[in-house]
């Protein structure tokens, strides 16, 4: 059984693999996110040294160890103490929810069990790279992964904005303006148009989320805690990100989608709604839009339901993707009050900036101390802009 040295030194070792594959697929914008990859990845490679030296190190003690063991067996007169056998860890057929193995959920649920017993916390502030910046906290690739796959089923802001990956606090997006061409005459001479940008920010803010959890099921199962904590905690980001959205948020300083849409199609009810209101807003969007997707709460999936029967034309759907008009609808309960259906191409009116690898997990074991429960605090920078409204159509109640 490996030393808890070794076992920690494992841990980190997850976690920075994780994070330079991250970097590595990262396609910096500008010179300073460049900068900031190349500064970064020489970190991770600096300790990626570190960690395989100290880990060589306490495996050739092992070895030694295992030397001695075998010199006490030999010995008549010294009997080596026996062998205390490790508990075998059962997981349930199939795959854990939210993971993509059993044996993902297990790595997942032990670093949740160190964090929670203070062992990865106290790796951390004796860490060489230890910058204060919980850095080493990054939570290991396994329960990042499986949060990021409740996320992307959950969250319907994810599936259809244009999502980036960032390892800077802000990101920048070019905005190209429409260009013109014309045909000329043979060698006549071509009039020259200065290519005019502009660009749109996306600053990131910490998401965070507090779960409380019972130390007895912490130590009894470590793969219902790592089930439990990622589906909590990816269903919370993903309604939060919904919202804010398509509704804003004064602290991130989002300005919600659906306020900002002006194509705006009005009906006396969800009831009143006919195909001809439909097509309306699929002719007010940008013409340029080509993605397009309906975004609806349920109350407007039913009108979108009736409408459409009403044009007597078969409603396409699978078991998970319904459609309308042959695009796909997704349903949410973001949507304000009033607004029961978008429509349009959202991967050219919304960019969210994720923060690679940016999840961290820490575990406050004093503040439920009298619940005897463990409050684990997951954060993740997230950032959105709705940046070009005028890709999307909304239909509303008056």
């Amino acid at each position: 059984m490996p030393s808890a040295k070794l076992a920690r030194l494992q841990d980190e070792s997850v976690s920075i693999s994780s994070e330079i594959e991250t970097l590595r697929s990262v396609e910096p914008t500008s010179d300073a996110e460049r900068a900031q990859v190349e500064e970064r990845m020489a970190e991770l490679s600096k300790r990626a040294d570190e960690v395989g030296a100290q880990a060589q190190a306490e495996r050739d003690l092992d070895a030694k160890l295992e030397v001695l063991k075998s010199v006490r067996s030999s010995d008549s007169d010294a009997k080596a103490p026996a062998a205390r056998k490790a508990p075998a860890i059962h997981v349930r057929a199939g795959n854990v929810q939210g993971f993509e193995t059993g044996n993902s959920a297990i790595v997942a649920g032990n670093y949740l069990r160190s964090l929670a017993r203070g062992e990865l916390r106290a790796m951390g502030e004796t860490s060489p790279t230890y910058d204060e910046a919980g850095a080493e906290l990054t939570a290991p690739a396994e329960l990042y992964g499986s949060i990021i796959n409740v996320l992307n089923r959950q969250s319907v802001g994810l599936r259809v904005a244009a999502v980036f990956n960032t390892i800077a606090k802000k990101l920048t997006l070019p905005k190209v303006a429409e260009g013109a061409a014309a045909f000329y005459a043979e060698a006549g001479a071509v009039t020259p148009a200065d290519l005019a940008t502009s660009g749109v920010d996306v600053t990131l803010f910490g998401l965070r989320k507090a779960t409380a959890v019972s130390n007895d099921l912490i130590e009894d199962s470590v793969v219902d805690v790592a089930q439990l904590f990622s589906t909590n905690t990816g269903n919370a980001f993903a309604s939060k990100i919904d919202y804010a959205w398509l509704q804003g948020d004064a602290t991130a300083g989002i300005d919600g989608l659906v306020g900002e849409v002006t194509n705006n199609v009005v009906v006396a009810s969800a009831n009143d709604t006919t195909a001809t209101e439909l097509a309306q807003m699929v002719g007010q969007i940008d013409p340029l839009a080509m993605n397009t997707a309906w975004v609806v709460s349920p109350v407007g999936f039913g009108a979108l339901l009736a409408a459409h029967a009403g044009t007597g034309a078969a409603m396409i759907s699978d078991a998970m993707q319904p459609t309308v008009y042959g695009r796909p609808v997704y349903v949410t309960n973001g949507l304000p009050a009033g607004t029961i259906a978008l429509y349009g191409d959202f991967s050219m009116a919304t960019a969210v900036a994720v923060k690679a690898s940016g999840l961290r997990v820490e575990a406050l074991r004093e503040l439920q101390a009298l619940n005897d429960q463990t409050v684990f605090v997951a954060k993740q920078r997230v950032g959105i802009a709705n940046h070009a409204p005028e890709f999307v159509s909304k239909l509303i109640i008056d």
